[in-house]
């Protein structure tokens, strides 16, 4: 009678067991499940960051999604010739020369992020109507380098008009980069018939054709340039401002620091009376003629607009590039502001 009774007791013990084991099991389970999920959402995070492209794609994708209207606008920068190192947080330096010259007072809401090591992106937002895709383009088009080249002219006694004359041959034949040499390098004119007025008032410069652009041949001799090339001496501008030339145009001031002004007074010093070429980016903009000594404070002259005016006194004061940029974004995309509402 006892061992009969005490039965239903034990299999209510064993029922309670099995139940106790089941949500064990089940919770082991769903921990198990949640660990599994937290490692493939780990390891495709890491995936998308680590791979450039993925990680490219995905930004795109999530501004077309959440951005309430606006532009994006990608660039990629041009690393020909860098080594690994030194593209290490490219795109961040570059951001931070942009940036002033896109924002010198830092108050347009624009968004720059970095996507990549050689990859940015610019954020315009829907509200700076004033500011356009093209805008940001023209803006950041070219390098922001400043450099100075003595010009060789017609009629100066230490210029041997014969070997010009096979300079302007060799431009024919070979075109600016391969006709240029250790003595004399062909640079692109931006504004010929600006360049050809001046001429007028002074002694010719060596000018020639090719197709529909015109180039200027100037100095490439130590004593008669200066320029940011490697193993020169490194100066920069201390501060470029707007002013205006003796009759009344527009043009761009400029004060070098104290290197700059060291060299710019022994340029100047040893070659007056002799133009000197002032170039933006290999471009030649304008060749005053020395009159005096400069130095290290002067005038860049030229028929520009206002916003002409505007963007190269920016570019000056941002600095130079450590990198080109290649010219034409990646994406520029104008998102509706309908979407992602």
């Amino acid at each position: 009678m006892h061992t009969a009774e005490s039965r239903p007791e034990k299999v209510k013990h064993e029922t309670d067991n099995l139940k106790h084991e089941d949500v064990l099991n089940k919770g082991l389970k769903i921990s198990l499940i949640i660990i599994l999920a937290i490692t493939g959402l780990s390891f495709t995070l890491a995936l998308i960051i680590c791979n450039p492209y993925i990680f490219n794609k995905v930004r795109i994708w999530r501004l077309t999604r959440d951005m309430t209207g606006g532009t994006s606008i990608i660039y990629e920068i041009d690393t020909t010739g860098m080594s690994e190192e030194q593209k290490k947080n490219l795109s961040q330096k570059m951001i931070l020369v942009l940036q002033k010259r896109v924002d010198p007072q830092g108050v347009r809401p624009i968004v720059w992020r970095p996507l990549s090591d050689t990859r940015f992106e610019i954020q315009i937002p829907p509200d700076l109507k004033y500011l356009t895709a093209k805008d940001i383009q023209r803006m950041l088009k070219g390098a922001g380098i400043l450099e100075f080249r003595i010009l060789p002219t017609e009629g100066h006694p230490d210029v041997d008009m014969a070997a010009m004359n096979g300079y302007l041959e060799r431009l024919q034949e070979k075109g600016p980069k391969q006709a240029s040499d250790k003595e004399y390098i062909w640079c692109e004119i931006e504004n010929f018939v600006e360049w050809r007025s001046s001429d007028s008032q002074q002694r010719p410069t060596i000018v020639g054709t090719l197709g529909d652009k015109y180039y200027v041949l100037a100095s490439n001799k130590a004593g008669q340039v200066m320029l940011h090339s490697p193993g020169t001496r490194d100066w920069k501008l201390d501060r470029v401002y707007p002013t205006s030339d003796h009759i009344g145009r527009r043009a761009i001031g400029f004060v070098m620091d104290y290197i700059g002004g060291k060299l710019m007074a022994e340029i100047t010093g040893n070659n007056t009376g002799r133009p000197l070429c002032i170039l933006l980016d290999d471009i030649a903009i304008s060749a005053p003629c020395i009159e005096e000594r400069i130095p290290g404070r002067g005038i860049i002259t030229g028929n520009f607009t206002e916003t002409e005016t505007a963007d190269i006194i920016n570019k000056l004061n941002a600095g130079s590039l450590p990198a080109k940029l290649i010219e034409k974004p990646v994406v520029v995309k104008t998102i509706d502001v309908n979407i992602g509402s």
